[in-house]
Protein backbone atom coordinates (compact mmCIF):
# COMPACT_ATOMS: atom_id res chain seq x y z
CA UNK A 1 0.00 0.00 0.00
CA UNK A 2 2.87 2.37 0.82
CA UNK A 3 4.23 1.91 -2.70
CA UNK A 4 0.89 2.95 -4.17
CA UNK A 5 0.88 6.13 -2.06
CA UNK A 6 4.43 6.89 -3.17
CA UNK A 7 3.40 6.46 -6.78
CA UNK A 8 0.35 8.67 -6.20
CA UNK A 9 2.59 11.35 -4.74
CA UNK A 10 4.90 11.02 -7.72
CA UNK A 11 1.91 11.38 -10.06
CA UNK A 12 0.72 14.48 -8.24
CA UNK A 13 4.21 15.95 -8.40
CA UNK A 14 4.41 15.20 -12.10
CA UNK A 15 1.00 16.78 -12.72
CA UNK A 16 1.94 19.88 -10.74
CA UNK A 17 5.24 20.22 -12.61
CA UNK A 18 3.50 19.98 -15.97
CA UNK A 19 0.91 22.53 -14.84
CA UNK A 20 3.64 24.95 -13.78
CA UNK A 21 5.41 24.51 -17.10
CA UNK A 22 2.19 25.05 -19.02
CA UNK A 23 1.32 28.12 -17.01
CA UNK A 24 4.83 29.47 -17.46
CA UNK A 25 4.64 28.95 -21.22
CA UNK A 26 1.36 30.83 -21.27
CA UNK A 27 2.28 33.86 -19.19
CA UNK A 28 6.08 34.24 -19.28
CA UNK A 29 6.31 36.48 -22.42
CA UNK A 30 4.76 39.46 -20.64
CA UNK A 31 6.69 39.31 -17.33
CA UNK A 32 9.88 38.35 -19.11
CA UNK A 33 9.49 41.33 -21.41
CA UNK A 34 8.90 43.58 -18.40
CA UNK A 35 11.96 42.12 -16.65
CA UNK A 36 14.12 42.74 -19.70
CA UNK A 37 12.83 46.30 -19.91
CA UNK A 38 13.17 46.98 -16.18
CA UNK A 39 16.39 49.06 -16.39
CA UNK A 40 14.93 51.14 -19.22
CA UNK A 41 11.60 51.32 -17.41
CA UNK A 42 13.25 52.71 -14.29
CA UNK A 43 15.09 55.27 -16.35
CA UNK A 44 11.91 56.34 -18.15
CA UNK A 45 9.99 56.43 -14.86
CA UNK A 46 12.64 58.68 -13.38
CA UNK A 47 12.51 60.89 -16.44
CA UNK A 48 8.73 61.14 -16.13
CA UNK A 49 9.05 62.21 -12.50
CA UNK A 50 11.82 64.71 -13.17
CA UNK A 51 10.16 66.25 -16.20
CA UNK A 52 6.47 65.81 -15.41
CA UNK A 53 5.83 69.43 -16.35
CA UNK A 54 7.26 68.86 -19.83
CA UNK A 55 5.67 65.58 -20.86
CA UNK A 56 2.22 65.57 -22.36
CA UNK A 57 0.18 62.41 -21.84
CA UNK A 58 -2.73 61.19 -24.00
CA UNK A 59 -6.21 60.71 -22.55
CA UNK A 60 -6.30 57.15 -23.80
CA UNK A 61 -8.12 54.59 -21.58
CA UNK A 62 -5.55 51.82 -22.11
CA UNK A 63 -2.60 54.13 -21.42
CA UNK A 64 -4.25 55.77 -18.39
CA UNK A 65 -5.24 52.42 -16.85
CA UNK A 66 -1.82 50.84 -17.32
CA UNK A 67 0.19 53.93 -16.44
CA UNK A 68 -1.77 55.33 -13.51
CA UNK A 69 -4.18 52.73 -12.12
CA UNK A 70 -1.82 49.75 -12.46
CA UNK A 71 1.39 51.80 -12.07
CA UNK A 72 3.00 50.13 -15.08
CA UNK A 73 4.65 53.14 -16.73
CA UNK A 74 7.69 50.99 -17.46
CA UNK A 75 5.68 49.21 -20.16
CA UNK A 76 5.55 52.42 -22.22
CA UNK A 77 8.36 54.23 -24.03
CA UNK A 78 8.12 58.01 -24.33
CA UNK A 79 8.53 58.88 -28.02
CA UNK A 80 7.20 62.42 -28.62
CA UNK A 81 7.59 62.50 -32.42
CA UNK A 82 5.51 63.15 -35.53
CA UNK A 83 4.88 60.58 -38.25
CA UNK A 84 2.83 60.24 -41.40
CA UNK A 85 0.81 57.19 -42.35
CA UNK A 86 2.71 55.22 -44.98
CA UNK A 87 1.32 51.71 -45.36
CA UNK A 88 1.64 49.49 -48.44
CA UNK A 89 -2.10 48.94 -48.71
CA UNK A 90 -2.66 52.73 -48.80
CA UNK A 91 -4.07 53.14 -45.28
CA UNK A 92 -3.71 51.76 -41.76
CA UNK A 93 -6.11 50.59 -39.10
CA UNK A 94 -6.54 52.22 -35.68
CA UNK A 95 -7.36 49.87 -32.79
CA UNK A 96 -8.73 50.47 -29.30
CA UNK A 97 -5.64 49.07 -27.59
CA UNK A 98 -2.64 46.82 -28.36
CA UNK A 99 -4.10 43.84 -26.49
CA UNK A 100 -7.73 43.64 -27.70
CA UNK A 101 -6.91 45.10 -31.13
CA UNK A 102 -10.50 45.96 -32.00
CA UNK A 103 -10.47 48.21 -35.08
CA UNK A 104 -12.07 51.62 -34.52
CA UNK A 105 -10.92 53.68 -37.51
CA UNK A 106 -8.69 53.79 -40.60
CA UNK A 107 -6.30 56.56 -41.71
CA UNK A 108 -5.12 57.14 -45.28
CA UNK A 109 -1.47 57.45 -46.31
CA UNK A 110 -0.10 60.94 -45.77
CA UNK A 111 -2.14 61.58 -42.61
CA UNK A 112 -0.03 63.33 -39.97
CA UNK A 113 -0.07 61.70 -36.53
CA UNK A 114 1.67 62.58 -33.28
CA UNK A 115 2.84 59.55 -31.28
CA UNK A 116 3.55 60.30 -27.64
CA UNK A 117 4.19 56.77 -26.31
CA UNK A 118 4.79 53.28 -27.69
CA UNK A 119 3.93 49.87 -26.29
CA UNK A 120 5.30 46.43 -27.19
CA UNK A 121 2.66 43.70 -27.18
CA UNK A 122 3.19 40.04 -26.32
CA UNK A 123 3.85 39.12 -29.96
CA UNK A 124 6.63 41.70 -30.36
CA UNK A 125 4.62 44.27 -32.33
CA UNK A 126 5.38 47.89 -31.50
CA UNK A 127 2.30 50.14 -31.17
CA UNK A 128 2.04 53.91 -30.91
CA UNK A 129 -0.78 55.82 -29.23
CA UNK A 130 -2.37 58.74 -31.10
CA UNK A 131 -4.88 61.40 -30.09
CA UNK A 132 -6.68 63.14 -32.92
CA UNK A 133 -9.82 64.78 -34.28
CA UNK A 134 -11.74 63.98 -37.45
CA UNK A 135 -13.77 66.77 -39.02
CA UNK A 136 -17.07 66.33 -40.82
CA UNK A 137 -15.10 66.46 -44.08
CA UNK A 138 -12.99 63.52 -42.95
CA UNK A 139 -9.82 65.52 -42.32
CA UNK A 140 -7.65 64.21 -39.47
CA UNK A 141 -5.48 66.42 -37.26
CA UNK A 142 -3.51 65.67 -34.08
CA UNK A 143 -5.04 66.89 -30.82
CA UNK A 144 -3.24 67.74 -27.59
CA UNK A 145 -6.09 68.59 -25.24
CA UNK A 146 -9.82 68.96 -24.76
CA UNK A 147 -11.79 70.29 -27.75
CA UNK A 148 -13.86 73.47 -27.73
CA UNK A 149 -17.65 73.48 -27.85
CA UNK A 150 -17.84 73.57 -31.64
CA UNK A 151 -14.83 71.33 -32.31
CA UNK A 152 -14.96 67.66 -33.36
CA UNK A 153 -14.76 64.86 -30.81
CA UNK A 154 -11.29 63.92 -29.59
CA UNK A 155 -10.37 60.32 -30.34
CA UNK A 156 -7.53 58.12 -29.20
CA UNK A 157 -6.24 54.83 -30.54
CA UNK A 158 -3.21 52.70 -31.30
CA UNK A 159 -1.42 52.09 -34.60
CA UNK A 160 1.43 49.81 -35.63
CA UNK A 161 4.76 51.60 -35.84
CA UNK A 162 5.64 49.58 -38.93
CA UNK A 163 2.82 51.39 -40.78
CA UNK A 164 4.18 54.94 -40.36
CA UNK A 165 7.20 56.96 -41.48
CA UNK A 166 9.03 59.52 -39.37
CA UNK A 167 8.63 63.22 -40.11
CA UNK A 168 12.22 64.46 -40.22
CA UNK A 169 12.79 66.44 -37.00
CA UNK A 170 15.39 67.83 -34.62
CA UNK A 171 16.33 64.39 -33.26
CA UNK A 172 16.82 63.05 -36.78
CA UNK A 173 18.88 66.12 -37.68
CA UNK A 174 21.14 65.73 -34.64
CA UNK A 175 21.69 62.07 -35.45
CA UNK A 176 22.53 62.78 -39.09
CA UNK A 177 24.88 65.68 -38.32
CA UNK A 178 26.32 64.39 -35.04
CA UNK A 179 29.86 64.79 -36.37
CA UNK A 180 29.30 68.49 -37.15
CA UNK A 181 27.76 69.50 -33.83
CA UNK A 182 29.86 71.35 -31.26
CA UNK A 183 29.26 71.73 -27.56
CA UNK A 184 28.21 75.27 -26.68
CA UNK A 185 30.43 77.31 -24.37
CA UNK A 186 27.55 78.77 -22.40
CA UNK A 187 28.41 82.31 -23.48
CA UNK A 188 26.12 82.37 -26.53
CA UNK A 189 23.43 85.04 -26.65
CA UNK A 190 21.04 86.65 -29.10
CA UNK A 191 20.65 90.29 -30.02
CA UNK A 192 17.19 91.64 -30.78
CA UNK A 193 16.02 95.00 -32.00
CA UNK A 194 12.97 96.57 -30.36
CA UNK A 195 9.81 94.69 -31.36
CA UNK A 196 11.69 91.63 -32.68
CA UNK A 197 11.18 88.07 -31.49
CA UNK A 198 13.43 85.03 -31.58
CA UNK A 199 12.21 82.54 -34.18
CA UNK A 200 12.23 78.86 -33.14
CA UNK A 201 12.89 76.43 -35.98
CA UNK A 202 12.27 72.69 -35.92
CA UNK A 203 15.86 72.20 -37.15
CA UNK A 204 18.41 74.23 -39.19
CA UNK A 205 17.19 74.62 -42.76
CA UNK A 206 13.78 73.07 -42.10
CA UNK A 207 11.85 76.10 -43.28
CA UNK A 208 9.39 75.43 -40.46
CA UNK A 209 8.94 77.79 -37.49
CA UNK A 210 7.40 76.11 -34.45
CA UNK A 211 7.05 79.22 -32.29
CA UNK A 212 8.67 82.42 -31.09
CA UNK A 213 10.38 83.78 -27.97
CA UNK A 214 9.47 87.43 -27.31
CA UNK A 215 12.52 88.13 -25.14
CA UNK A 216 15.39 86.29 -23.47
CA UNK A 217 16.97 86.40 -20.01
CA UNK A 218 19.91 84.78 -18.24
CA UNK A 219 18.19 81.37 -18.32
CA UNK A 220 18.44 81.25 -22.09
CA UNK A 221 21.21 78.90 -23.17
CA UNK A 222 21.97 76.37 -25.88
CA UNK A 223 23.67 73.00 -25.57
CA UNK A 224 24.90 72.41 -29.14
CA UNK A 225 26.04 74.61 -32.01
CA UNK A 226 25.83 73.97 -35.74
CA UNK A 227 27.16 76.01 -38.65
CA UNK A 228 25.17 75.57 -41.87
CA UNK A 229 26.46 75.59 -45.44
CA UNK A 230 25.87 79.33 -45.69
CA UNK A 231 27.96 80.09 -42.61
CA UNK A 232 25.05 80.79 -40.26
CA UNK A 233 25.45 79.64 -36.67
CA UNK A 234 22.58 77.80 -35.01
CA UNK A 235 21.99 76.90 -31.38
CA UNK A 236 19.88 74.04 -30.03
CA UNK A 237 17.60 74.76 -27.07
CA UNK A 238 16.67 71.85 -24.83
CA UNK A 239 14.12 73.81 -22.79
CA UNK A 240 13.27 77.45 -22.18
CA UNK A 241 10.00 78.52 -20.54
CA UNK A 242 7.87 75.85 -22.21
CA UNK A 243 9.81 75.89 -25.49
CA UNK A 244 11.76 72.68 -26.01
CA UNK A 245 13.88 70.89 -28.58
CA UNK A 246 14.08 73.79 -31.07
CA UNK A 247 16.81 75.57 -32.98
CA UNK A 248 17.60 79.29 -33.06
CA UNK A 249 19.63 80.99 -35.74
CA UNK A 250 22.13 82.86 -33.56
CA UNK A 251 23.44 84.76 -36.58
CA UNK A 252 19.98 86.18 -37.39
CA UNK A 253 17.57 85.18 -34.61
CA UNK A 254 14.59 87.25 -35.80
CA UNK A 255 14.73 86.23 -39.47
CA UNK A 256 11.62 84.46 -40.74
CA UNK A 257 12.78 83.67 -44.28
CA UNK A 258 15.91 81.55 -44.26
CA UNK A 259 17.15 79.10 -46.92
CA UNK A 260 15.56 75.68 -46.77
CA UNK A 261 17.67 72.53 -46.68
CA UNK A 262 15.06 70.01 -45.59
CA UNK A 263 16.11 66.59 -44.33
CA UNK A 264 15.38 63.32 -46.03
CA UNK A 265 12.00 61.67 -45.48
CA UNK A 266 10.56 58.42 -46.77
CA UNK A 267 8.74 58.52 -50.07
CA UNK A 268 4.98 58.57 -49.61
CA UNK A 269 3.32 55.43 -50.90
CA UNK A 270 0.08 55.76 -52.93
CA UNK A 271 -2.97 56.25 -50.76
CA UNK A 272 -6.17 54.26 -51.03
CA UNK A 273 -9.60 54.85 -49.55
CA UNK A 274 -10.33 52.40 -46.71
CA UNK A 275 -13.35 50.11 -47.09
CA UNK A 276 -16.65 51.46 -45.77
CA UNK A 277 -17.08 48.40 -43.55
CA UNK A 278 -13.94 47.96 -41.50
CA UNK A 279 -12.78 44.56 -40.19
CA UNK A 280 -13.71 43.95 -36.56
CA UNK A 281 -10.20 43.14 -35.37
CA UNK A 282 -6.61 43.25 -36.56
CA UNK A 283 -6.60 39.45 -36.58
CA UNK A 284 -9.44 39.54 -39.11
CA UNK A 285 -7.70 42.25 -41.15
CA UNK A 286 -4.45 40.26 -41.24
CA UNK A 287 -6.21 36.96 -41.83
CA UNK A 288 -4.86 35.22 -38.76
CA UNK A 289 -6.00 34.15 -35.33
CA UNK A 290 -5.85 36.81 -32.66
CA UNK A 291 -3.95 36.56 -29.40
CA UNK A 292 -5.26 33.98 -26.96
CA UNK A 293 -7.51 35.36 -24.25
CA UNK A 294 -6.80 34.87 -20.54
CA UNK A 295 -9.75 32.45 -20.28
CA UNK A 296 -8.50 30.29 -23.13
CA UNK A 297 -5.02 30.18 -21.57
CA UNK A 298 -6.39 29.01 -18.23
CA UNK A 299 -8.62 26.42 -19.90
CA UNK A 300 -5.56 25.11 -21.73
CA UNK A 301 -3.59 24.94 -18.49
CA UNK A 302 -6.41 23.13 -16.68
CA UNK A 303 -6.72 20.69 -19.57
CA UNK A 304 -3.01 19.92 -19.42
CA UNK A 305 -3.20 19.42 -15.65
CA UNK A 306 -6.13 17.02 -16.00
CA UNK A 307 -4.36 15.17 -18.80
CA UNK A 308 -1.11 14.82 -16.83
CA UNK A 309 -2.85 13.69 -13.62
CA UNK A 310 -5.04 11.25 -15.54
CA UNK A 311 -2.07 9.79 -17.39
CA UNK A 312 -0.08 9.48 -14.18
CA UNK A 313 -3.03 7.84 -12.41
CA UNK A 314 -3.43 5.41 -15.28
CA UNK A 315 0.20 4.41 -15.05
CA UNK A 316 -0.09 3.83 -11.30
CA UNK A 317 -3.24 1.77 -11.71
CA UNK A 318 -1.58 -0.31 -14.43
CA UNK A 319 1.40 -1.16 -12.23
CA UNK A 320 -0.93 -1.85 -9.31
CA UNK A 321 -2.88 -4.43 -11.33
CA UNK A 322 0.23 -6.07 -12.75
CA UNK A 323 2.46 -6.01 -9.71
CA UNK A 324 3.85 -9.44 -8.76
CA UNK A 325 1.67 -11.29 -6.28
CA UNK A 326 3.35 -13.08 -3.32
Amino acid sequence: MKKIWKKAAAALTLGTALAVLALGAAVIPGPLRNFMNEPIGKMVSGLLSARADLIWEPEDPFYMEKSWEEDKRDEFVHLDRNYFVNQEQGYLYVVDDPENQNITDALENGTLVYISFTYLDGEGTDWGVIQYQRTSDGDVTPNYGNPGEDEPEVRTGWIRMEDVSLVYDSKAFMQEYAGELELASGQENVSLEKGEEVQCWTYPGSGSISGTIPNVDDKFHVDYLYTDQDGREWGHIVYYYGVRDVWVCLTDPAATNLPVHAGKTDELLPLKTPPEKLPATMAEALGKEGPASGLSIWLTVLGLVALSVGASGGIIWYFHLHKPRP
